[in-house]
């Protein structure tokens, strides 16, 4: 009996995909989707996520990144037995303005852990 419903499931799901007016139907829920999520168009998006480009540095690393990939750099917000690590580090970053002073995520996680990144 449960072979037979999801045969007969198949079957359904066969012509529903055949029928041109189940694929319109679907691509429209799909299209109302996204612009209820405000993206109409992809790349669009994509190019204005992107506009800023990659200016933020890293102050370990020093990488230039995207916003999305740095945090802004706290260092009150780590262990006391890093600040030695910290300090040589900060040192070391000649940045214009220390409010500006970002790290990026794989650095953050090292010095957490009181490591030396890579």
């Amino acid at each position: 009996m449960a072979t037979e419903n999801a045969i007969d499931d198949a079957r359904d799901d066969a012509t529903k995909r055949a029928d041109s007016n189940f694929r319109a139907k679907k691509s429209r829920k799909l299209q109302q989707k996204r612009h209820l999520k405000g993206v109409t168009d992809p790349v669009a998006a994509f190019r204005q996520h992107i506009q800023e480009g990659p200016v933020y540095t890293c102050v370990s690393c020093h990488r230039n990144l995207y916003r999305e990939s740095v945090f802004k750099f706290n260092q009150a917000c780590y262990k006391p037995a890093c600040q030695e690590l910290l300090f040589t580090m900060l040192a070391a970053f000649n940045g214009n303005r220390a409010d500006q002073v970002y790290i990026c995520c794989m650095c953050q996680s090292y010095i957490r852990r009181c490591q030396v990144p890579p």
